[in-house]
């Protein structure tokens, strides 16, 4: 079944809606570290259902020119930095306010 590009879009933003709330309880109650690890759980627990395509992929990104192994290494940190910063930013304010600037990163992926 192939959705409309807008319906998942949509449904991303429902669950970001969610998660941020969610984030804000959470740190006040455990440490960054563990939300961050929290969040990053569900994601290991994928990779192991599809060790065949991981390693397929890892194969195809190890055959890639350095400059683009690199980029799609960037991934990963960008992600960690993202996921740390925006909690910070929950943690020290609040979910509300924290999501109402971070919903501005599409003018820094236009640039």
């Amino acid at each position: 079944m192939h959705l409309p590009w807008y319906i998942p879009a949509i449904a991303a933003a429902v669950v970001w809606g969610l998660h941020y709330p969610l984030i804000e309880h959470a740190l006040r109650r455990v440490s960054l570290p563990t939300v961050v690890l929290l969040t990053a759980l569900p994601m290991a627990l994928v990779a192991l259902a599809f060790p065949a395509r991981l390693a397929a992929d890892w194969r195809a990104v190890v055959a890639l020119p350095a400059g683009e192994r690199w980029l799609i290494g960037m991934i990963a940190l960008t992600s960690l930095a993202g996921t740390v910063l925006l909690y910070m930013a929950v943690r020290g304010r609040n979910a509300t306010l924290a999501s109402l600037i971070e919903i501005s990163y599409p003018a820094f992926v236009a640039v």
